[in-house]
């Protein structure tokens, strides 16, 4: 956290950024700073909505911040980079209790005369229970919150079977890709209800509302009898919203109501300078788990912008010697899906190896303001940002790397492995492209297949409002096969041959993995034996794909019942036990340093 000094001369730069992240009581947050008495604490969605909304949801954090309110987004405890491990059975009294926490701080430390909490998805429908627990508050901003707890989780285990994931029902824990819930958690969940709140949540709130759902309609008979004014918008834009990090789209209509509505009575950007009252224990940089520190960075480059990313260690070490690189997963955040890169990375640090999880431009918290569609994600163009990470991490003391990625994330870091002299390993999980991208037919094929799962989630979901009582969910959902069939099609459109009904012709992946042993590169490759990853090798490699692991230095680790972006834990797992076996065989080069608590 900045000095004072700095947070006053920062507040009277013309254009607020995020300055942020702070430590609250264990959560992490991300401070935009700005001058004015009104400020705003945003709560996001979480599970898949809060991967493909992350961008967006930080954008209207500086929109907010430009019109003059000081505005945090709260990282909720047990999600994304928050120190607690998954599985939590009292996770809903923590969130309530850290959103108490963060407005609390946001009043004594910024010297606030109002915080009024925006949410997002379920980051609404929870600001909402912890204004009503509080005995409600002046003013609250809910942007497309699901009508209850159970109508939320309903819609993650939907999206999970859509995308052909297993999901888990009866007394076991709640998993998907995305989310990991213990079942006492998921019961707190379920018992969550707009209409169901202990009392008002506040005198006057804003609520938009997808086209086709009736929220209002439900809230607006509870509220009768409370006193509470409610004003009712359409969210512009929810479907493009709510997709895939790397085809959602920023809702710009909808975001200009919302800092409309909140900056009716918040005083605009040229007020003077507010004294900051700060806590005697200052927020920190730095958070503390069991075996593991890991530290937020900015990293410079060469284009001009900074690189988001989370340095993580031993508690008792000092950086220096071997360092694992985690790449982003497509253009999802550094955390990961279901928080798979912060748990790497923290395990990796209990047997004490040091990591940094980083985000490209565009993704995450780093600088960029294009929208990062599949052809950036897979730019050749981005191993400049990969040395920009490596160089930095030489700075603090550290000589060889491994890189970790999945999906386009190995695309990315065999392209470091090929151009840098310093990557000594690869681990590379379901990687689907070799060559260079082919643009067009392949991410129109995904943008309407998001749009259309998108509608069919809105539309089951809302079967079960009271308005929409009797109406019956869709029964028929995208199998797995035909979205392969569709997956086809596009790459036919492309030019890009499919034989005997797999993926052909993406690439090189033979020469490539040569090359990589002639740099004396060793290289992991981990693939799901369902994934799409791997029928594209046994184009290349054969049908059991034997060919591959006769390559000089290569390993082929093939899984079954993996998720292609390794969020459920048992991607997880086999994912470490890659790295783990990658950093033994490096532990024996000669002359090479040791990795601490590693068997050979």
């Amino acid at each position: 956290m900045p000095d004072v000094g700095q947070l006053r001369a920062f507040c009277q730069e013309p254009i607020p950024v995020a300055l942020g992240p702070v430590e609250l009581g264990g959560c992490r947050a991300w401070l935009h700073q700005a001058v004015g008495g009104t400020g705003v604490l945003m709560v996001g969605a979480i599970g898949f909505e809060g991967l493909g909304t992350y961008r967006a949801w930080r954008d209207l954090g500086a929109r907010l911040a430009r019109a003059g309110m000081p505005t945090l987004r709260l990282t909720l405890p047990g999600t994304c980079d928050a120190p607690e491990p998954d599985g939590l059975p009292d996770l809903v009294p923590r969130w309530l209790d850290a959103i108490d926490a963060a407005s609390d701080w946001m009043r004594h430390a910024l010297g606030l005369d109002e915080v009024v909490p925006c949410g997002l998805h379920f980051g609404a429908l929870l600001v909402a229970h912890a204004a009503a627990r509080a005995g409600g508050v002046g003013r609250l901003a809910l942007l497309a919150p699901p009508i209850s707890g159970r109508q939320f989780l309903k819609a993650q285990q939907m999206r999970a079977r859509m995308a052909g994931f297993p999901t888990t029902s009866g007394p076991e824990p709640i998993e998907t890709p995305a989310l990991h819930l213990h079942r006492a958690a998921a019961h707190d969940i379920e018992s969550m209800s707009l209409l169901k709140l202990c009392a008002a949540p506040a005198r006057r709130m804003l609520l938009l509302e997808p086209i086709g759902t009736s929220v209002a309609g439900a809230m607006t008979k509870a509220l009768t009898a409370q006193d509470a004014e409610l004003k009712v918008g359409t969210f512009e834009g929810y479907d493009a919203l709510m997709n895939d990090a790397h085809t959602s789209k920023r809702p710009d209509a909808a975001w200009r109501q919302v800092v409309d509505w909140l900056g009716e009575n918040a005083p605009g950007p040229c007020k003077p300078v507010r004294p900051l009252r700060l806590t005697p224990s200052p927020p920190k940089e730095e958070l503390h788990g069991a075996g593991w520190i890991e530290r937020s960075i900015r990293i410079p480059t060469t284009q001009g912008v900074s690189l988001a990313g989370v340095h993580t260690g031993p508690a008792d070490g000092v950086p220096g010697g071997l360092a694992v690189v985690v790449l982003n997963v497509g253009a999802n955040p550094n955390a990961g899906y279901g928080r798979g890169g912060t748990q790497l990375a923290r395990r990796l640090a209990m047997r004490g190896v040091w990591s940094l999880r980083f985000d490209f431009t565009g993704i995450g918290e780093s600088d960029g303001e294009e929208d990062v569609d599949v052809a950036r994600l897979y730019d050749p163009a981005r191993v400049a940002e990969t040395r920009a990470v490596l160089d930095w991490l030489c700075s603090m003391g550290h000589q060889r790397f491994v890189l970790v990625g999945v999906c386009s994330g190995a695309f990315q870091a065999m392209q470091a492995g090929l151009s840098d002299q310093r990557v000594e390993g690869l681990v590379l999980a379901n990687q689907f492209f070799y060559g260079n991208w082919h643009g067009g037919g392949l991410g129109g094929w995904q943008r309407r297949r998001q749009a259309h799962a998108s509608r069919t989630l809105r539309q089951a979901d809302d079967s079960t409002t009271p308005a929409m009582a009797g109406r019956q969910a869709p029964a028929t959902l995208p199998s797995r096969q035909l979205l392969q069939i569709g997956l086809q099609a596009a790459l036919r459109l492309e030019g890009l041959p499919v034989k005997a009904g797999r993926l052909a012709g993406l690439g090189t992946p033979r020469r490539r993995f040569r090359a990589l042993a002639a740099k004396n590169v060793r290289t992991q490759v981990l693939v799901s034996k369902d994934d799409d990853a791997f029928a594209v090798l046994k184009t290349h490699f054969g049908p059991g794909v034997q060919s591959l692991g006769g390559i000089e230095g290569v390993k082929l680790l093939v899984k079954s019942d993996l998720d292609h972006a390794l969020g459920t834990a048992t991607g997880q797992h086999a994912l470490l036990e890659a790295v783990e076996h990658l950093l033994c065989t490096l532990r024996y080069k000669p002359g090479a340093d040791t990795a601490r608590g590693l068997a050979p």
